[in-house]
């Protein structure tokens, strides 16, 4: 979808690259809301504990992505 979002040619590898970061964030997201899950953590304290992780997580991939594939049109596109 990015590729083809973005108007990547063939040979583009940012949509891939892209798209492993996000994984990787969503990999990393799901495996730390397991642990204060597994442990019987109240769903607030769980909340509490992701906003600031996803804030960590997603803070981290914000240099190199927050410019790239950014829908510029408006939702009729």
């Amino acid at each position: 979808m990015l590729a083809s979002e973005t108007s990547a040619s063939a040979d583009d590898f940012m949509p891939k690259a892209a798209a492993a970061l996000l994984a990787a964030a969503h990999r990393t997201l799901f495996q730390q809301v397991l642990e204060p899950t597994s442990a019987g953590d109240t769903n607030q304290r769980i909340a509490t504990i992701m906003a600031r992780t996803a804030g960590q997580v997603f803070g981290l991939l914000e240099p190199s992505l927050a410019h790239y594939a950014v829908c510029r049109a408006g939702p009729e596109r």
